[in-house]
């Protein structure tokens, strides 16, 4: 990480207000920001300085800033070595900041610069932590606004600072997983004119643990509304992400001057190179992919955790009075599978039973699956398990991992032969290990298809959620369909 100019200087001390901008791939937006901030700035009449915290950037995003660095001193950067994602880069910012007041804001300028003033006066006047909270959505598109509303249907691991609806993307309190089960919940029940002996599907969607918060906030957009246009109730649990950003990074660091396939059969160079990146991302790798795997763990492992929160709140709600009256389902897309299958082990010891768990290119480990899953499905607690997955001729030939210099497999595929501590592991979404350690079982209600086919269009292991084949299939099962 490098900073320009130095952050810590003699005249620290005057700077009364430091204002934090994390950026990434934002070169159009730097100077219309800068006009209406530095205005903002010119009207308080207080000496500030405006940190830039960038992630390194495909565009000129870095060239912009230093020459609005050479016209106004204020301005300064802070510059990544590798792309670490916002939530790094907005820290960072606050760790080096010198001011007495310390204001965090976008600049795409969805977020108004001239609310700045309002957040300082409120704490001038002794509060530490001040919000900004929308009081409308205007001008937002309706798919957009069906996030907004239901996407404070999002569970995260909650922090002590409790922070209120409409303050920024995808940070849940305890009153909104109250309100989300007990008067949205009730307010989706009436417009489904369901009665009070009617049942109600609820889905609760976990996605990969590698996806940026956008990327997942992407995915948000399009399943939930399609979910509730089907009657059912859409929870989607947001958890660590942006990993894969790290990933690849580590592993650029690890392979630089490695020497590269120039020639020969094809295949055969392009089976020795993929068999080389997983020698040389084993320790790199399983440490980040380990890391991912703990917070899946940790969605559900204590009293305090998202998981258990929204558990509880469920108990206190009306409508779980009676659990013969919900059906719940749980839908996981890659390492949210990880994520699901804790959930079904714990939460099917507190009594919950799942009407179908939904996994797509799973990328838990089998003997995981088959110590938290296989159990419940054996108890009737999980009465339907379905799995969508890619053939292993296309998990061969799978792009995905591409930009981890030219992997050419899967990231099932890297995950099974390199980050697993090296060692060969069997993982569910694999259809080869699927097929020798699960399907040979013959278990009842345990369905799978195997993609691309006519219930999933998907051809890559990324492409499952973003499928709309693959959703209506997940949404058809989930309402009790046959495909």
């Amino acid at each position: 990480m490098t900073v320009s100019p130095p952050l810590q200087s003699d005249l620290s001390s005057l700077v009364a207000l430091s204002i934090v901008v994390p950026v990434y791939k934002e070169a159009n937006n730097i100077r219309p920001f800068l006009q209406r901030t530095e205005a903002v700035m010119a009207k308080m009449k207080l000496n500030y300085e405006i940190i830039f915290a960038l992630d390194p950037s495909p565009d000129d995003t870095e060239a912009v800033i230093l020459e609005e660095i050479n016209r106004n001193p204020a301005i300064k950067l802070i510059l990544f070595s590798r792309r670490f994602g916002q939530p790094a880069a907005t820290m960072a910012g606050i760790l080096n900041c010198t001011g007495e007041k310390c204001v965090v804001i976008d600049v795409d300028l969805q977020d108004q610069p001239e609310v700045i003033e309002q957040l300082h006066n409120k704490m001038a006047e002794g509060y530490e932590v001040v919000y900004a909270m929308r009081s409308s959505r205007e001008g937002e598109t309706l798919i957009k606004k069906a996030v907004s509303y239901f996407g404070y249907s999002v569970i995260n691991r909650l922090s002590d600072v409790q922070i209120p609806r409409n303050t920024g993307d995808f940070r849940t309190q305890e009153s909104d997983i109250t309100a989300l089960v007990t008067h949205h919940l009730g307010v989706a029940r009436t417009a489904w004119g369901l009665d009070r002996q009617d049942p109600v599907d609820i889905a609760i969607y976990a996605h990969g643990g590698l996806t940026s918060e956008d990327t997942a906030g992407e995915t948000a957009a399009k399943w939930i509304p399609a979910l509730y246009e089907n009657k059912i109730f859409p929870i989607f649990l947001m958890w660590e992400t942006d990993l894969w950003s790290t990933l690849k990074g580590r592993l650029e660091d690890v392979l630089e001057g490695q020497p590269r396939p120039t020639g020969g059969f094809f295949d055969r160079v392009t089976d020795w190179w993929n068999e080389r990146l997983e020698k040389l991302l084993a320790t790199p790798g399983t440490a980040i992919w380990s890391e991912m795997k703990q917070n899946a763990d940790a969605i559900s492992n204590t009293a305090e955790s998202g998981g258990m929160k929204l558990y509880k709140a469920c108990q206190q709600s009306p409508y779980f009075a009676d659990l013969s009256k919900v059906r719940l389902h749980l839908v996981g897309h890659s390492a949210g599978s990880i994520l699901h299958s804790h959930v079904v082990d714990r939460l099917g010891r507190k009594g919950w039973k799942f009407e179908s768990v939904n996994f797509m290119a799973p990328a838990v480990r089998i003997d995981l699956f088959e110590e938290t899953v296989i159990p419940a499905i054996k108890n009737g607690k999980v009465k339907r398990f379905n799995q969508f997955h890619l053939s292993d001729d296309m998990e061969q030939k799978d792009p995905t991992c591409k930009p981890i210099l030219g992997y050419s497999r899967s990231l099932l595929y890297l995950v099974s032969q390199s980050l697993e501590h090296g060692r060969t592991t069997p993982i569910l979404g694999m259809e080869k290990y699927f097929n020798d350690k699960i399907a040979s079982k013959k278990l009842a209600n345990v369905y799978t298809w195997a993609a691309p086919g006519r219930e999933s269009k998907s051809t890559t292991h990324g492409g499952f959620d973003d499928d709309q084949v693959t959703m209506a299939s997940v949404i058809a099962l989930m309402k009790g369909k046959a495909l």
